[in-house]
């Protein structure tokens, strides 16, 4: 037996825009188009929404499912005329095949859906046949969710602190905190490794109030220094007021002034944030902290929102910063997002900053302060007392 999982792509859309009607007339034609394409012996189910399950007998010309799907992929795209309307979907599907008869529908479905999945993230409008690796990846996940799960707990988690620096004297005035994970028998985990999974679970939040709270409990020394210490936060975690908790309770508890504090958002979580992640932005700003857009110019760039935004500081992305000192396009969007952010009266960071003759470019063109490999790598926090008790600007004398 083999199972088609068939997912049409771009249907929402068509909801939002032509409407529910539109929809479910599409819906209708949908089934029929696949149901020319079977052969005799096969059938087709919508499993709700706009899924459909196609079951393929495996006789003596089993080879031809392929085909089927090609068949159906095919169908599919073709525009559906609806009343006045046009309709355009794809359809990206995921096929299962077994001669184990010790294999249950179950199994196949499950297959099948992971390998539709697997369709949708190569591109979409495609055919994915499941193999065993798909099923790593999932297991993989699992596993990673599970035990990332008991690492707060059990404190595996680790906070690294990369310097920030003044281009105009290349002192140290600050770090950004960076999550690690030392995960028993994997060694020291880069965000990469775990942060996605994370954010698309529950735990994302977890971590972040972790390492703010963390973070803020280490730099208390450092900010009276005058250092300021940022924090990243998920898109996700603006969405749950335990963030903002875990905020008030970090500068209560380590009593560090709250403009010594920057929390990083990206551009994107920012721009596409929904009412409740705006309201902890806003209530966290009345705590006093500043706010920066991290990555900047590589998500939606709405200069019309950002003028209207509260924000303190613009972080440069390294994919400009790196070229920038080769590739003449990039220096001038360097140069204009520091013009732009300065008329605004932000602090501009440069990230990823890794040879002298980009540092160089930064400092002339204004750029107020760096962080990257030329300056300093993310190093523990007692790494970073010496590189910080060595170049910090000490708090002037009263009087």
């Amino acid at each position: 037996m083999t199972i088609l999982y068939v997912d049409l792509d771009g249907f929402k859309q068509v909801n939002d825009s032509l409407g529910y009607a539109v929809g479910d007339e599409l819906l209708v034609l949908a089934g029929q188009r696949i149901r020319v394409c079977l052969r005799q012996g096969d059938f087709v189910a919508r499993l709700g929404g706009d899924e459909f399950v196609v079951v393929c007998q495996n006789g003596s010309d089993s080879a031809g499912t392929p085909g089927i799907a090609d068949r159906i992929g095919s169908q599919l795209g073709a525009p559906f005329p609806i009343g006045e309307h046009h309709a355009v979907v794809s359809a990206s599907i995921g096929m299962a095949t077994t001669a184990d008869s010790t294999a249950t529908s179950e199994d196949l479905l499950r297959q099948a859906d992971l390998a539709m999945y697997h369709a949708k993230v190569r591109g979409k409008a495609r055919t994915a046949v499941f193999d065993e690796s798909m099923q790593l990846v999932v297991d993989t996940k699992f596993s990673v969710r599970n035990a990332l799960g008991r690492a707060i707990n059990q404190q595996e988690l680790r906070v690294l602190y990369q310097p920030v620096v003044s281009l105009a004297d290349e002192r140290v005035i600050g770090a950004e905190a960076l999550v690690r994970w030392e995960r028993p028998g994997f060694g020291l985990l880069p965000p990469d490794g775990f942060i996605p999974i994370a954010e698309a679970s529950s735990l994302i939040s977890a971590v972040d109030c972790w390492v703010l709270q963390e973070a803020c409990r280490r730099s208390a020394q450092w900010c009276e220094q005058g250092a300021t210490i940022a924090v990243n936060l998920s898109a996700r975690t603006l969405e749950h007021d335990d963030v903002v908790n875990a905020l008030s309770e970090a500068l209560r508890q380590t009593g560090i002034s709250p403009q010594h504090l920057t929390l990083e958002v990206t551009e994107t979580a920012l721009l596409s944030g929904n009412g409740t992640a705006n309201r902890n932005l806003g209530r966290m700003r009345d705590l006093g902290v500043k706010l920066s857009i991290d990555d900047f110019g590589t998500g939606y760039s709405s200069l019309s929102h950002l003028q209207r935004t509260d924000i303190d500081v613009l972080k440069i992305d390294q994919s400009f910063v790196s070229l920038m000192d080769v590739d003449a396009s990039s220096a001038t969007i360097v140069s204009a997002i520091i013009a732009m952010g300065h008329a605004l009266g932000m602090t501009l960071i440069a990230e990823g900053v890794e040879r002298p003759s980009q540092a160089t470019l930064l400092r002339e063109q204004g750029c107020d302060a760096a962080q990257g490999w030329l300056f300093g790598r993310p190093l523990v926090a007692s790494d970073f007392d010496e590189v910080f008790g060595e170049f910090a600007v000490r708090k002037p004398s009263a009087g």
